[in-house]
């Protein structure tokens, strides 16, 4: 059982992962009906602005992950946090979406060196045996976020303006961000806390302990109050690399399908494990791209639902990620990462069918639907979407940043984390402008959904078939382990 210091961390981390995301991406999706009426801007244009926003991000992660490399993640986080809250008085204030766009590129370039890649390798130093729990109450900030932000800014505003709204947010990050982002730049992990209090036997001795390749700056002769870096940067026996990727990968108390970690750990880019988690990435970020940044515009404009509403449902599918997220970390570092994958992959096509079933009724094939919808049976569709799509998208979420690390070494896992994010960053960004501009050449979104509802279909079968053959190393890895044994 990890210190309290690194539940500490962990919480730390998840509210600033909160924070930066009901900024950079859950406001612009909340208030972009108001900004699109209040500018006069086109729904392609919006999708635009996201495409944007992402490419952006894409581009800055290669760069962000050198400059967190050399710096520490402590000091990047710092930076980020403070030019995204400048960023947010700007944005309450901007007057164009040429503006809009710049406010948008400099928060993605914000997000590169204070994201989740970063907090995730940041985390592996603080946990092992319940990395999958810690990750999964950090992932949970962006749904947190969203649960909040569909609510909050909506109802603010439907009732004032969505300039207050985003003048709310930029307080927010200034008052609470930032200071937790100056605690997080002196936090250690425990056992560097121990050797800078110059204990006698400051690291403890059981071999199950993963500081035990920590190097602390004291012990380099450094001021205790540098950054940390971590434990990848340093130069380190091959026995010791083994037996840090093992902890950091399995743990000590994973479930039997986890034996083979340490054949796993040959990664390969071509390697069909790595295949099938990018197009997992890319998918599920596609079909969430799509939804998310589309259902307020849907719902606001083609169904003509008041925002209020919308955004009650929206905030629902926010919150069961959030709850799936949490829930499905426990699960995984329970029972085992492969069955929760499964199951969030069945989730989230069931809640596909029922938004495909919502989109399809009755829908004229030339023109925008000019009536409300109604009845007990379409509103349940919604609701069944919100829950069952959320819980398993964001179930998905944390299995599959839960098992990068039983793919590739930690000496490697940064690099890593960061492709594997920006492909769905790619993904993201091609569900909301796809889908943003066919719904501008068919007027409406029931083909552009229809296509998300395969990229659905399409990440499940990668989710199934990833599963089955790490299903199926792992047993040739126990056999052969019983022969030789």
């Amino acid at each position: 059982m990890e210190p309290r210091i690194c539940w500490f961390v962990a919480a730390a981390v998840a509210v600033l992962h909160t924070l930066q995301t009901c900024y950079y991406q859950m406001t612009p999706t909340v208030l972009m009906p108001s900004i699109l009426k209040d500018f006069g801007a086109s729904v392609v244009s919006g999708s635009a602005m996201v495409a944007v926003s992402r490419l952006a991000y894409v581009l800055a992660l290669p760069g962000g992950g050198w400059l967190v490399d050399r710096w520490g993640p402590q000091r990047c986080i710092l930076a980020a946090v403070s030019a995204l809250g400048a960023s947010a008085l700007l944005f309450a204030l901007m007057r164009s979406m040429a503006q809009f766009a710049i406010l948008q590129a400099v928060n993605a370039v914000a997000m590169a060196f204070a994201g989740v890649p970063v907090y995730s390798v940041f985390l592996c130093h603080f946990f092992f045996e319940h990395l999958g729990t810690a990750l999964g109450m950090v992932l949970s900030g962006f749904s947190l976020a969203g649960a909040l932000s569909a609510l909050v800014l909506g109802a603010i505003a439907s009732h004032a303006s969505w300039r207050v709204s985003a003048f709310a947010v930029a307080g927010a990050l200034i008052v609470a961000a930032i200071p937790l982002a100056v605690w997080i730049q002196r936090v250690r992990p425990p056992g560097e806390l121990l050797s800078g209090r110059e204990t006698v036997n400051p690291i403890s001795s059981a071999p199950s302990s993963r500081m035990d390749a920590v190097k602390s700056p004291a012990s380099r002769g450094e001021e205790a109050k540098e950054p940390l870096y971590f434990a990848h940067h340093e130069r380190r026996k091959d026995a010791e690399f083994s037996e840090l990727d093992a902890e950091v990968a399995a743990g000590a108390a994973e479930p039997a399908e986890h034996a083979h970690d340490k054949n796993l750990t040959s990664f390969s880019w071509a390697s069909l494990p790595f295949l099938l988690l990018a197009s997992s990435y890319f998918l599920l970020q596609y079909s969430y791209g799509s939804y998310n940044e589309h259902f307020l515009i849907y719902m606001t404009m083609d169904e003509q639902a008041n925002l209020h509403f919308a955004t009650t449902i929206l905030a629902v599918l926010y919150f069961s990620t959030f709850s799936a997220k949490i829930v499905g970390g426990y699960v995984g570092d329970r029972w085992g990462r492969f069955l929760t994958m499964v199951v969030a992959a069945i989730a989230s096509v069931l809640g596909a069918v029922l938004m495909t079933i919502f989109t399809l009724r009755d829908t004229p094939p030339d023109a925008v639907p000019q009536s409300t919808f109604h009845g007990p049976g379409l509103l349940m569709c919604l609701l069944g979407f919100a829950v069952l799509f959320g819980a398993g998208y964001g179930a998905m979420f944390n299995a599959n940043y839960a098992l990068v690390p039983r793919i590739v070494s930690i000496s490697r896992l940064g690099f890593v984390q960061s492709i594997l994010f920006a492909i769905g960053l790619c993904g993201n960004g091609a569900g909301a402008l796809i889908t943003g501009y066919m719904r501008t050449w068919t007027r409406h979104y029931m083909k552009p959904f229809l296509l998300t509802f395969a990229a659905v279909i399409l990440n499940a079968a990668c989710v199934f078939a990833l599963a089955r053959y790490l299903r199926k190393s792992s047993l040739r890895e126990t056999r052969h382990s019983n022969n030789a044994g």
